[in-house]
């Protein structure tokens, strides 16, 4: 069987959209239909994006408080797969639902739930979309959502150990197995070389935004980190949990050294390893 999933991996700015992007174009020369879907995408069929998760009160209590736009509320919201949980799809109606609902919704919204109860709905999540594209004749690509996504909010933000990390995401392969998935994975050998270059090339808000998710969440706290050197010490800690992982794995895989970012090669190697995949 060929796979029906490709995933790439790796830490912020090491190059997985880029990738992910040529790889749908080498797919589609190949007249092989595929959808891709990078990090944000509201519309990912197996992480979350923008998605607030209520409880029954919960969502009563929001129609309740917003009976003016009750309407809209019912027409962005489904019961899921756990029908006690309703997911409400806030972030792709932003332009229609005021922003006082937007704000109210964002509190509900699945990052910020447990983890206990987060890594349930993600498997959930994972299973329904594993059991659709096992029906459809088309190769997804996914950029950061099977590795990046859970182990930032699983360590970043609850400091887990890492075995109930490891045990996770092996639940997560374990679901797409029949996909005959792959994982593409890049790494550095200086991950503050690395850090510094994205530094330069990202936002301020972005990195900024890197600061605080790192280093001012549990993992951040509890061995006081800080600034530039408190991302790159978590990112590091990132690396080793996440090469260890994909080490681990049964899945076909292909990790490479893209240090000096020598897209030619990478890209080289890269279609050589996806012949004996399409």
């Amino acid at each position: 069987m060929k796979t029906k999933l490709i995933m790439l991996e790796g830490i912020p700015g090491s190059g997985k959209t880029t990738t992910s992007q040529y790889i749908s174009e080498l797919l589609s020369e190949k007249e092989l239909y595929n959808d891709l879907y990078i990090e944000g995408n509201i519309n990912h069929p197996a992480d979350f994006e923008g998605i607030a998760c209520l409880t029954e009160n919960q969502y009563r209590e929001i129609l309740s408080k917003y009976t003016e736009f009750a309407d809209i509320i019912e027409s962005i919201s489904d019961k899921g797969v756990n029908n006690n949980i309703y997911e409400i799809t806030y972030m792709k109606y932003k332009d229609v639902i005021p922003n006082s609902l937007l704000r109210a919704l964002e509190q509900y919204d699945v990052y910020h739930l447990p983890n206990e109860l987060y890594c349930q709905l993600l498997l959930e999540r994972w299973e329904s979309f594993s059991d659709n594209a096992k029906k459809e004749s088309k190769i997804t690509i996914f950029d950061c959502a099977f590795l990046q996504n859970p182990i930032n909010t699983l360590l970043a933000r609850d400091d887990l150990p890492v075995s109930d990390i490891k045990r996770f995401i092996f639940k997560l392969a374990d679901i797409i197995k029949d996909l005959n998935p792959v994982i593409i994975y890049y790494y550095q050998d200086n991950i503050g070389e690395s850090v510094k270059k994205i530094k330069s090339k990202r936002s301020t808000e972005w990195f900024e935004r890197s600061i605080w998710y790192y280093t001012k969440q549990k993992f951040g706290e509890v061995r006081n980190l800080n600034g530039l050197e408190g991302v790159i010490h978590y990112l590091e800690i990132r690396k080793q949990v996440e090469l260890e992982i994909v080490n681990s794995l049964t899945i076909d895989k292909l990790l490479l050294n893209n240090s000096s970012f020598d897209w030619e090669s990478m890209y080289k190697e890269i279609r050589t390893f996806m012949e004996t995949k399409l």
